[in-house]
């Protein structure tokens, strides 16, 4: 017995096996310019923490920042932080670097809570007004990373 099966019309063929002719393809239109070959300066590093010991210091908020960005726990989503930057009390112009403590926006965010609370912040309230903020002390709990490094890792109210 003998199995009888289709024939396969083939991509440019005809159904009796013949090929016909590709169509003719056409320009395409403007075509996009090449990207540009940007330059990555290799640096020692712009951002720098102050030089200290681990302990506890003095600190001053220099600065806060809204910054939105990628979510690393949700990729192709966006995520918005405050990025608060402390000064060594002593040094007004922050001339030895700032240490930078990263939160949340909510209240669920325990560092943000840990800020308020150093700032002395009310957290009942509805909002704060950063430029009111900058300028009051704290006091900052620093590590040394297994680099070597400074890390403020955490954050109370000043004595």
């Amino acid at each position: 017995m003998s199995v009888v099966r289709p024939m396969v019309q083939w991509k440019g063929s005809d159904a009796t096996g013949t090929t016909t002719a590709a169509p003719q393809a056409t320009a395409p239109a403007a075509s996009a310019p090449p990207p540009a070959d940007d330059f990555f300066p290799i640096t020692s590093g712009t951002g720098r923490s102050p030089d200290v010991d681990a302990g506890v210091c003095p600190l001053v908020l220099h600065d806060v920042k809204k910054v939105t960005g990628p979510n690393r726990f949700e990729p192709g989503k966006e995520q918005t932080q405050y990025h608060w930057y402390f000064r060594l009390a002593d040094d007004t112009d922050a001339a030895e670097g700032t240490f930078i403590f990263y939160s949340g926006l909510s209240l669920k965010s325990q560092k943000f809570l840990t800020i308020l609370t150093a700032l002395g912040i009310d957290t009942s309230a509805k909002g704060f007004r950063p430029s009111e903020q900058i300028g009051k002390r704290v006091q900052g709990l620093v590590e040394l990373t297994d680099r070597g490094y400074p890390k403020l890792v955490n954050v109370f109210p000043a004595a």
